[in-house]
């Protein structure tokens, strides 16, 4: 079976991803777009074929593209990145950019990552607020009969005297004296 598809074939993976595919020349033009890149940016084909990817991409990340496109030219492989595009109405979305060199045309391939970035800066959020917070706090691995201790923040420290690296790992019930007999697992059910 051979591992080339043919062309219609091809087309179909483009036609159809929803990922945004696009090839670009060197100089960062635009060539072509697929569907997910007009529904996701809200210009047409037409407005960006012969345009500088440049025009959908938050100018403070076009930086990004450049080094990125300079080092595609260049031959070398370049990691999947993250930039910001701009839609037509002006919102932004979180793109991991994944490039690669064909013959004279740069092949990209853009998956959205708007919402996992989102949950990275709540995240960020909450374990900014859990730190700092005056009360002790320690998380247990639940999954682990011992229930180690997987985390603890910096008032577990001062209230308890045990440094992170010396609590780590260590099982919670440690802390509180006597093991106690743990409940039969299915009561956590």
């Amino acid at each position: 079976m051979s591992s080339v598809l043919p062309r219609g074939q091809l087309d179909q993976f483009f036609l159809l991803s929803r990922d945004l595919f696009c090839c670009i020349d060197f100089k960062g033009t635009l060539l072509q777009v697929n569907p997910a890149f007009e529904t996701l940016l809200g210009y047409t084909s037409e407005q960006l074929i012969g345009r500088s990817c440049g025009v959908v991409i938050n100018p403070l990340d076009h930086p990004v593209i450049e080094r990125a496109l300079q080092r595609v030219h260049q031959g070398e492989k370049v990691i999947p990145f993250e930039v910001r595009a701009v839609s037509a109405t002006g919102k932004q979305h979180w793109l991991e950019i994944s490039p690669s060199l064909g013959e004279d045309v740069i092949y990209v391939i853009a998956r959205v990552i708007t919402r996992r970035k989102a949950s990275e800066q709540q995240l960020k959020l909450l374990e900014r607020s859990v730190e700092s917070s005056t009360n002790g706090v320690l998380i247990v691995d639940a999954q682990s009969s011992d229930l180690p201790l997987v985390y603890v923040n910096a008032a577990f420290e001062r209230i308890t005297g045990y440094s992170r690296n010396q609590a780590l790992g260590v099982t919670a019930v440690s802390y509180r004296g006597k093991r106690p007999t743990p409940p039969p697992s299915s009561s956590y059910r």
